[in-house]
């Protein structure tokens, strides 16, 4: 809701007739009877309404994401929600890095020392992962792991 407020509105509504519809269903299980609601279909096209503007909000939102960190094209709108939900998480990218970057199956957090190893195609390398300033060239901390990665990678493929 913070970064998508006036779709977090609408959802609200929604979500709020649709509890609302079923709830009268409920009460009064018969499907003519919940029908015939009064002003239920233009309710219902009015959510739907609803439902395409947040759509079409939610895909702006992940179209800056992508922008700010360019590998994220490489992931669905879901993958990518699921990344953006968990920010203080880093262990979270770890079932879409083979998406993002060829050759990284993963990434191991040391937790003690604040560094990550990554492991790419056989070769291991040490950055200096942490939370530390200015990161990614990305917005945002799902765009600043994946900036620390994709630099950390480089020098791995300069031995070969």
């Amino acid at each position: 809701m913070v970064q998508m407020p006036l779709e977090g509105r609408r959802f609200a509504a929604v979500d709020a007739l649709w509890r609302k519809t079923m709830a009268a269903a409920v009460r009064s299980p018969g499907v003519l009877r919940v029908c015939m609601q009064e002003k239920l279909l233009e309710k219902l096209k009015e959510a739907n309404k609803f439902l395409e503007l947040i759509q079409k909000g939610l895909n702006e939102y992940l179209d800056t994401k992508r922008l700010s960190f360019p590998r994220f094209f490489f992931l669905s709108n879901d993958e990518l929600l699921e990344i953006i939900s968990q920010t203080k998480n880093p262990h979270a990218v770890q079932a879409h890095l083979a998406k993002c970057f060829e050759g990284i199956s993963r990434i191991e957090f040391d937790p003690e020392q604040a560094r990550a190893r990554i492991w790419a195609a056989a070769v291991e390398l040490e950055t200096g992962g942490g939370r530390g300033k200015g990161g990614g060239r990305g917005k945002g901390a799902e765009g600043a792991y994946g900036g620390r990665l994709e630099r950390a990678r480089v020098p791995s493929l300069t031995g070969f």
